[in-house]
């Protein structure tokens, strides 16, 4: 079963990224009101159903990474057990409707280990393993995220350094430019993530990007979002597009588009 909270984006920047201190003594009781059913999210982006971190806030075992929209994990039951705080709980996710977001909470249980740190305080090694909001996991926001997250998410959100998404391609396209537009040649099908699939929603990914002189694309970027590990899809599917390029006199040039990306879930 899913539960689906709405939060608009007036009230995501007043009230969603409102951070509270993670820092907790090491009594159970503060640690559960610190930490029950508050929405934090995994600063690695694990995607282990069990993971368990060192005092210092080292992951001890392996694990893939799954979509920053995806790491959200809201702690059900928050408990000392001999050396250890083990918290238990769900995944949550981010999806985008309307430019709205969504938070989306799946009933798949997350159990998180965390060894006891030097002196018993639990706050240092929890800021380390999870970020209070969005803005807070800037440094693990991907190039391509950058302009759509300082523009929708919050303003303290942060360009990489030295990345420029604001700059385009001279040429832009038009009916009066002269500029034949590129023309798609191959495409490729975007896999449908799994919490997108168990949530059925039906949404699409705007997809921008700069096709070269050689029809190859490149310099990604959102310009619309679903969520849910969709944007990461669409950008795989994109990234194997090839086309014609875009002409001007006869002579090939780089030009910005917008690409589309439609997922339906059945």
């Amino acid at each position: 079963m899913l539960f689906i909270r709405r939060i608009t984006f007036p009230a995501l920047l007043f009230l969603g990224f409102v951070s509270y201190s993670l820092y907790a003594q090491s009594t159970e009781a503060d640690l559960q009101t610190r930490l029950m059913n508050k929405l934090v999210y995994l600063r690695g982006c694990w995607d282990s159903e069990e993971l368990h971190f060192d005092k210092k806030g080292k992951l001890r075992e392996p694990s893939g990474q799954i979509s920053i929209m995806l790491c959200g994990f809201v702690p059900a039951s928050v408990q000392l057990e001999g050396k250890k705080l083990v918290l238990k709980g769900s995944r949550a996710g981010l999806a985008v409707q309307n430019d709205d977001l969504e938070q989306v909470s799946s009933a798949a249980l997350q159990q998180v280990e965390i060894d006891t740190p030097p002196g018993g305080d639990y706050g240092p090694v929890l800021a380390k393993v999870f970020a209070p909001t969005l803005a807070d996991m800037a440094p693990m926001l991907p190039d391509y995220w950058q302009k759509y997250a300082r523009e929708h998410f919050s303003q303290a959100v942060p360009l990489v350094a030295n990345m420029n998404l604001d700059s385009i391609p001279s040429r832009k396209l038009g009916p009066k430019s002269g500029i034949a537009p590129p023309q798609l040649i191959k495409s490729a099908e975007p896999e449908i993530s799994l919490a997108a699939l168990h949530s059925g929603f039906k949404d699409s990914v705007l997809v921008a990007m700069w096709v070269g002189i050689d029809g190859i694309p490149y310099h990604f970027s959102i310009a619309r979002s679903a969520g849910q590990g969709l944007d990461e899809s669409a950008l795989a599917a994109v990234r194997q597009y090839r086309f014609k390029p875009s002409t001007e006199n006869g002579k090939p040039i780089p030009v910005e588009v917008r690409v589309e990306v439609n997922f339906e879930v059945r």
